[in-house]
């Protein structure tokens, strides 16, 4: 598994756009339907259980948080 995230949209996107493009990987999404994801394929919670400190604050301030989160391609 591989678990990207950050706070910061043209980082989060630059990160996307290079995992998408990876043919050993997939999406969660496709995976396990039963992941809750936005409309642009961000995972809508962090799927590691425990919040980093930079994840923390950057809600508190109000920002949003772009994950996604890959396996494998079998």
């Amino acid at each position: 598994q591989v678990f990207i995230q950050s706070d910061v949209l043209e980082m989060a996107l630059d990160m996307r756009n290079q995992f998408d493009e990876a043919e050993a990987l997939e999406h969660i999404d496709v995976v396990n339907t039963a992941i809750l994801c936005d409309s642009e394929g961000w995972l809508l919670n962090n799927p590691m259980g425990i919040r980093t400190e930079r994840e923390i604050h950057a809600e508190l301030e109000g920002a949003k948080m772009y994950r996604r989160l890959y396996h494998k391609h079998m």
